[in-house]
């Protein structure tokens, strides 16, 4: 039997950080421990399911577009069933170089949009009034990267 990239993955000591959080802890009780909800975001997941349906072939969008391949759709399922349900529905899109995108709106000029690739990279435009950021990370071994949990605890505040 071979050796699996799960099995030689090495897990950041902040891949859970989230559950440190302001927010997180926010919608604790007083004095009393929430258990983690790891319910899927089930609204998110059926439109993930509607975009799929739409953009699986070439040329979904008329202008030449890729297909958003079974490997990405599947690597974006993953990622929001791995979500804590307490960010909040993203939005979901293709994007026309087969990638599929989620999108969080925290108000105006408040946005993060994470692109999702068959291979696990993520790649992020953050913007929250005069702050912009944008980045590479990736999402491996069903650890959703603690950079974007702090991205989504910012755009909430």
């Amino acid at each position: 039997m071979g050796t699996t990239a799960s099995d030689v993955a090495v897990r950041s000591p902040d891949a859970l950080a989230w559950r440190d959080s302001d927010w997180f802890k926010d919608l604790q009780p007083s004095g009393m421990v929430l258990a983690l909800d790891r319910r899927p975001l089930r609204a998110a997941l059926e439109e993930l399911d509607e975009v799929f349906k739409d953009c699986r072939e070439p040329n979904w969008n008329g202008y030449g577009a890729l297909p958003v391949s079974v490997l990405t759709y599947l690597k974006a399922r993953e990622f929001i069933m791995n979500l804590p349900s307490a960010v909040g529905e993203p939005e979901v899109a293709a994007d026309p170089d087969g990638e599929l995108a989620l999108e969080w709106f925290g108000g105006r000029n408040r946005i993060l949009s994470i692109s999702i690739s068959l291979n696990g990279r993520l790649t992020y435009v953050y913007r929250n009034g005069s702050t912009r950021l944008r980045g590479t990370l990736w999402y491996l071994d069903d650890e959703v990267p603690v950079e974007v949990i702090k991205l989504l605890e910012a755009l909430r505040r």
